[in-house]
């Protein structure tokens, strides 16, 4: 889906074009701010998407991204892999069936 949001994006020169693993901070109808996942710019945008878009991410989520900034907005030229963080999936306990063994 954002990779077809992707290919729609105006073909020109653009201020600004970053590309790495961002973090999606927040979210709003129709955009979309990120963090740099391994760098230091933060709250990049709003970044124009489509409502269906915004309205499947969620805040917390790794999506790899080339983004182009025109005019104090910014647009999504390419897309990558989205990993879908899920807090509650997150643990570091061992798993039932090796704490009932005692691994």
């Amino acid at each position: 889906m954002i990779f077809h949001h992707a290919m729609k994006s105006p073909d020109k020169e653009y201020e600004d074009i970053v590309e790495g693993y961002f973090i999606v901070g927040k979210i709003e109808q129709g955009k979309l701010w990120v963090d740099e996942a391994l760098g230091e710019r933060e709250s990049i945008g709003p970044i124009t998407v489509t409502r269906e878009i915004s309205s499947l991410c969620q805040e917390g989520w790794s999506i790899y991204l080339v983004l182009g900034e025109d005019k104090g907005k910014w647009y999504i030229l390419e897309s990558g892999n989205v990993y879908r963080i899920n807090e509650k999936r997150v643990s570091l306990e061992k798993p039932s069936f090796l704490r009932a063994k005692n691994l």
